[in-house]
């Protein structure tokens, strides 16, 4: 199987390939693509490709350019997803929780993939996410009528692990190499003010590569599906962890107005529907984010 696999640079990208090849050998034929700068009709060889994994992006929340946005996120993920059916190639995209918005509050129930009343997407990002979820949920239904292979969508939550450092300079790395960098570089790590009562749903990326590979081994189920832990961890519990690892203090700072308007204040995995599809359990995961912080060097 030839496995195409856009994004291929990124954190996410470069940590599945990795796998693939602990898996299939190290000459398992992977064919990366990554972003230029160019026009859109530049499309990635699809000779002999069997398996689309889709995690290019425009992967900044905070990105204000739509055309840049809607031209990459949108544009290309629609023409690379219609090629994928129209040459009968399994394909799955990454999405997002950030298509949730700020409506997952307060810890009531966990973030259903269709419960249509808790998506709200409040950034450009999300909403380019979001559109390509719900073209995949509109478009399912005539897909499977005319016999192409399936196509899925994974709404991850929140991903860290191993070789996140290159997200350090633009602000987009997850709050655990966030902290681990500032603890090992300054001795202290900054925290939003108030963290005690910020949750996230937390995954690492091998779990959430398991899950890609799990859909990969057995493309029957279409789609979206939520990819997290299914459990809530506070801001302030993961710098305690990281501070503790180091050695370092806990700064206290205030949220700027711009952070806060559009800040998840709590997220949450509800998990029911990737595990009844692959039959194991809520809990399924190798690696507790505690264990993983005492295991860094």
């Amino acid at each position: 199987m030839t496995f195409l696999v856009t994004g291929s640079e990124g954190f996410i990208g470069r940590n599945l390939i990795r796998r693939l090849k602990e898996k299939y050998g190290e000459n398992c034929p992977i064919r990366e693509y990554d972003f230029k700068d160019g026009e859109i009709d530049e499309m990635p060889d699809l000779t002999d490709v069997k398996m689309i994994c889709h995690l290019g992006a425009v992967s900044s929340t905070t990105e204000i350019n739509l055309d840049k946005i809607m031209r990459w996120n949108y544009d290309f993920t629609i023409k690379l997803m219609h090629l994928a059916v129209e040459n009968k190639i399994s394909m799955w995209t990454a999405s997002s929780a950030s298509v949730y918005g700020t409506r997952c509050l307060g810890g009531l129930r966990a973030l259903e993939e269709d419960n249509k009343g808790h998506q709200e997407p409040m950034s450009f990002y999300s909403w380019s996410k979001y559109l390509i979820d719900r073209h995949i949920d509109t478009m399912t239904p005539y897909w499977k009528s005319i016999g192409s292979k399936p196509i899925a969508s994974f709404r991850l939550f929140n991903v860290y692990g191993p070789g996140e450092e290159d997200k350090l300079h633009n602000g987009q790395s997850s709050p655990v190499t966030t902290f681990v960098s500032q603890a090992k570089n300054d001795g202290v790590i900054r925290l939003f003010e108030g963290s005690e009562n910020f949750f996230r749903d937390f995954i690492h990326v091998d779990d959430v590569i398991t899950r890609f590979i799990n859909w990969m081994e057995s493309p029957i189920y279409w789609g979206v599906y939520n990819v997290g832990r299914g459990n809530a961890i506070s801001f302030q519990q993961v710098a305690e962890w990281v501070a503790e690892k180091y050695n370092a203090k806990i700064e206290y700072v205030p949220m700027q107005g711009h952070i806060r308007k559009n800040y998840q204040e709590w997220t949450l995995a509800n998990m029911d529907k990737i595990s009844k599809a692959f039959n194991y359990p809520m809990d399924y995961v190798t690696t507790e984010m505690d264990e993983y912080i005492a295991s860094l060097d």
